[in-house]
């Protein structure tokens, strides 16, 4: 019997489609949200006094991963219905956003300097987007 079969079945376009829709569907919020911090004068305010307490910010950083780790299952069950979530796609879907993440971050590094900077934190919260698609996803892998 060979391991590797389970692999070969998994749906990955999909699942790869989703990552990067989620990717895209974070940076949208990302680039809205850093032009509302710079428009507003009280938001501003407000993330730098976020930014120096490290522990709070740290918080609000796994916070953010842990949403954007169930924003990608949300992704799958609404765009995507034919992918029948388990498991073993649970575990593709990280996979898939990770790879997706990395792609739009080349992408866009390449056209907006800085906001490449905003995905290099993948890395340092993958745990927390781990968490968030399992958490969100609990139902299909219990």
């Amino acid at each position: 019997m060979n391991p590797l079969r389970s692999l070969q079945n998994l749906p990955w376009q999909p699942l790869f489609l989703a990552g990067l829709l989620n990717g895209a569907i974070a940076l949208v919020f990302m680039i809205g949200l850093r032009v509302l911090v710079e428009s507003v004068d009280w938001i501003y305010a407000g993330a730098v006094m976020l930014v120096s307490q490290r522990v709070l910010f740290r918080l609000c950083l796994l916070g953010g991963a842990i949403g954007w780790g169930a924003l990608g299952v949300v992704v799958v069950e609404r765009f995507f219905p034919q992918v029948r979530l388990n498991g073993n796609t649970l575990w593709a879907l990280l996979f898939c956003m990770g790879m997706a993440a990395w792609v739009e971050q080349q992408v866009v590094a390449m056209f907006v300097p800085g906001v490449g900077l905003l995905l290099s934190w993948l890395g340092q919260v993958s745990i927390g987007v781990l968490v968030g698609v399992f958490w969100k996803g609990k139902r299909y892998w219990r």
